[in-house]
């Protein structure tokens, strides 16, 4: 089966979980507060798919070696789809959550809408910051993991979360901007994986069968589970899980893209996934929205069917404006490719 349609599936499946999180946070916190917290867990599959795909782009971009002209292009297309649905979501967020974006209107805030990849953006924009120091260090990770075999490359992620694991429960030791699930690094650790799930996939596909994949499945939810919420089960035990995040999230890519498994409502969670960047950014400007009409209102039963009943038009809306916005940028950025030098 096409990978895209394997990554899209398992991606529109995490966003189903993320926004349904979101909104149980949002409206639903006195006595549903337990199926709530799972949000950043389950983006940990974003960071992952995004470095997989990204290493086929660079397969086709540097196919003649790492030119200047292939690198150029690259931060060309990253910012030119990435920054006219990322500054539209941070125009419309403050006006359905006023006092939440302050920071916006103070003097640092253009460095936010700049995307600054070490300048934390505030409450959901957070992934953005991550995102941007992922695309920034891209093509570096490509070229290292290019020249590296996998077993060298896996050790090295092996590695890079033995030493973040010990700094990551130092609080002097902590930086906001470059954690993630309170976890120095994690966010890029799991993106250079997505990077070598190529070779990967090659090297340990006949390995694979269907008891690894649910095995790695249930890894992960229980990894998702136990880092919910600070120290659940024990001090610091959202620290200590994460290295069963990582490990899991990588095994359930591996397993899924090598078995390629049957996909039940193949077309619903392909379009979901397909689209979670535009659902991603807009999903809690919409919850407030309904809230500000007094369609939501939180503790309320009645929300619920609310929000199933309008969410169809809310994905509609998002995959209406993403893909306006995509032929306008695809254009854009033809426009532009012309004044990069060849070399």
């Amino acid at each position: 089966m096409d990978s895209r349609k394997l990554t899209n599936y398992l991606k529109g499946f995490a966003i189903i979980f993320v926004m349904a999180d979101h909104f149980a946070g949002q409206f639903l916190s006195r006595d549903y507060g337990w199926i709530n917290g799972y949000a950043n867990g389950f983006i940990a599959i974003f960071f992952l798919f995004s470095g997989y795909g990204l290493f086929y782009s660079f397969e086709k971009r540097f196919r003649r070696g790492p030119a200047l002209k292939a690198l150029g292009r690259y931060f060309l297309d990253r910012a030119v789809r990435i920054y006219p649905l990322y500054w539209l979501s941070l125009l419309i967020a403050p006006l359905v959550f006023p006092g939440n974006f302050n920071v916006l209107h103070e003097t640092r805030g253009i460095l936010i809408y700049l995307g600054l990849p070490f300048l934390g953006a505030p409450w959901l924009y957070w992934f953005m910051t991550a995102l941007f120091q992922c695309y920034l260090l891209a093509p570096l990770f490509y070229l290292v993991l290019k020249k590296m075999p996998l077993w060298l490359s896996l050790g090295g992620a092996g590695l890079l979360v033995l030493i973040s694991t010990p700094l990551s429960l130092i609080p002097a030791a902590q930086i906001d901007p470059l954690e993630y699930r309170y976890f120095l690094g994690a966010h890029l650790i799991l993106f250079a994986l997505g990077m070598t799930l190529p070779a990967a996939v090659l090297r340990y596909r006949h390995k694979v069968n269907n008891s690894l994949l649910a095995g790695s499945l249930l890894a992960f939810f229980a990894s998702v589970y136990f880092t919910r919420t600070q120290s659940d089960v024990f001090s610091q035990s959202h620290v200590i899980f994460i290295p069963l995040m990582v490990w899991s999230a990588f095994a359930l890519g591996l397993t899924w893209l090598s078995i390629g498994p049957a996909l039940p409502l193949q077309d619903v969670f392909g379009t979901l996934g397909k689209h979670t960047y535009s659902l991603y950014l807009f999903h809690i400007p919409f919850y407030g929205l309904l809230a500000d009409l007094g369609l939501l209102k939180n503790n309320q039963l009645g929300s619920i069917e609310v929000i199933i009943v309008l969410l169809p038009l809310f994905i509609f809306l998002c995959i209406k404006f993403e893909r306006f916005f995509t032929s306008f940028t695809l254009s854009l950025a033809w426009r532009l490719r012309r004044l990069i030098p060849v070399s």
